[in-house]
């Protein structure tokens, strides 16, 4: 918030370079690290960091800063506002080996910025149908992707497998009642839940506070 815009749009371009070299790295086997059944994760000083999340604001910053270039232009040309969004497709593509949600969002995030730039609507809808393919095919050839989209559609039919997480985050959230079983009382983190710090916080907080909270 207290970061200047001038300090990204000047280092957007090296900002993006880094996290090209880092989000490579992940692929290495012996360097990225390995959970979930994906690999995603770079270690370092005994803390555990995801390129991809930060590739997220590196692909925009960097695609922001093209766009805005272009638009300071007298006259703004189709080429000028597909051309960044084109480059940012190798950021995209190295988060998407592994971590298929946060390449959605980027892609998201990028078509709302060129609209927002002045691409018409119909160029966009064009695009989305010509991805959708890609979308489909990097689900369905990869197993664990597949198990996980089974496991939030019908978790309860996979309660011992891919559903797993999902039902015991709504037992811990529908044991919560309105008040809460109170702070640090849940008995959904002494390993009943799994990643109870991170991705199912929520599940947690809902148990101990309840509705109110």
């Amino acid at each position: 918030y207290r970061m200047p815009t001038e300090f990204w749009y000047r280092r957007a371009g090296w900002f993006f370079i880094f996290l090209l070299i880092a989000c490579a790295l992940v692929l290495i086997p012996g360097i990225g690290i390995k959970a979930g059944g994906a690999r995603r994760w770079l270690g370092f000083a005994g803390l555990r960091i995801q390129p991809s999340e930060f590739m997220k604001l590196a692909t925009l910053f960097f695609a922001a800063a093209l766009l805005a270039r272009e638009l300071q232009k007298p006259i703004v040309a189709m080429k000028g506002l597909l051309v960044p969004v084109g480059i940012a497709q190798i950021g995209v593509a190295l988060v998407v080996a592994e971590d298929l949600g946060s390449a959605v969002v980027i892609e998201l995030v990028l078509g709302v910025m060129i609209l927002a730039a002045g691409l018409p609507i119909r160029w966009l809808l064009l695009s989305i149908l010509g991805i959708f393919p890609i979308i489909y095919h990097l689900i369905a050839s990869t197993p664990f992707r597949i198990r996980r989209i089974m496991g939030f559609i019908d978790p309860w039919a996979h309660r011992s497998t891919s559903g797993y997480q999902i039902t015991e985050a709504l037992i811990s959230i529908g044991s919560g009642g309105v008040t809460g079983v109170g702070l640090g009382s849940g008995k959904k983190q002494l390993h009943f839940l799994p990643e109870p710090h991170t991705d199912f916080i929520f599940a947690i907080w809902a148990e101990e506070t309840g509705f109110i909270g």
